[in-house]
């Protein structure tokens, strides 16, 4: 008899078990915004319609979203890391699922903590109208408006190239496009501007499509940009703000001209971020 009640409670358990693996297999994890403060709101139509934003508010592909001053909001991408959004802001969310993830910033600051490496052939990148920081695993910082871009790089390497147009063929395009790539490593900060955008593309024009010509004026722009590299300031208070548990009503101090130096030092959101529970 005790034999029959152990086996038949075995079955109930391994039932039980795979009921609710089935379950959780069946919802899959979601791109949420975590926290948010003050006004913040989501376009789901390209910005025709605007929705205040709300705590676990599923996001997707595409979505705009908009802070007022002195707001600001938190957003977990499922499989890549956290990506706070400063008071004045509005990005666009392009992509955030496939291997090339992207993230447009029309104008305002943004933080992003890559927590989760990305695999070979992955890209992750933010998109100004004035450059473009592609990232795998770091903290950064990306300030923009229509005529500069300044990024910080807190941790890890975030490569900049700039958005200009390149007078070549299909062939060549992407090996000139190299040349413009600059590195820039932890505690390091750069500032693009579009007018140096627009003189680099007079300079361009001028070479049409002569490959030598161009490789040359691409190189020395390049020298000329590794000399803006500076030291970043503000770079460890963002690895305390993005290394840390969602900050809730605290997020505003990542956004802080002088913030508190503290440090959270958990990482809480990994599992969420991994797609756990």
């Amino acid at each position: 008899m005790i034999k029959k009640y152990s086996v038949l409670t075995a079955g109930i358990v391994l039932g039980v078990a795979l009921i609710l693996t089935i379950g959780f297999a069946a919802s899959p994890q979601k791109n949420t915004i975590q926290s948010y403060s003050g006004q913040v709101e989501v376009s789901k139509d390209g910005g025709k319609k605007w929705v205040k934003a709300a705590a676990d508010m599923e996001v997707n592909n595409k979505d705009v979203i908009k802070t007022k001053d002195k707001a600001s909001c938190e957003i977990l991408i499922v499989g890549l890391g956290v990506f706070r959004i400063g008071p004045n802001t509005q990005a666009t969310l392009d992509s955030l699922t496939g291997k090339d993830k992207k993230v447009a910033v029309q104008s305002g600051t943004v933080g992003i903590n890559v927590k989760i490496k990305l695999k070979p052939g992955e890209t992750f990148k933010v998109q100004t109208e004035t450059a473009v920081a592609e990232v795998r695993g770091t903290i950064f910082e990306v300030e923009a408006d229509g005529e500069k871009t300044k990024t910080i790089c807190a941790e890890g390497e975030v490569v900049m190239i700039r958005n200009v147009s390149i007078p070549a063929s299909d062939t060549d395009l992407g090996e000139l496009k190299d040349l413009l790539k600059v590195k820039l490593k932890a505690n390091k900060e750069i500032e693009m501007t579009m007018q140096e955008n627009k003189d680099l593309e007079n300079l361009l024009k001028k070479a049409k499509k002569n490959k030598t010509e161009v490789t040359e004026i691409l190189k020395q722009w390049n020298a000329k940009d590794l000399m803006k590299i500076r030291l970043a300031q503000k770079a460890q208070n963002l690895i305390n703000e993005l290394s840390g548990d969602s900050s809730s009503g605290n997020i505003d101090k990542f956004f802080e001209e002088e913030p508190e130096d503290t440090d959270d030092g958990t990482d809480s959101l990994m599992d969420k971020v991994k797609g756990g529970k």
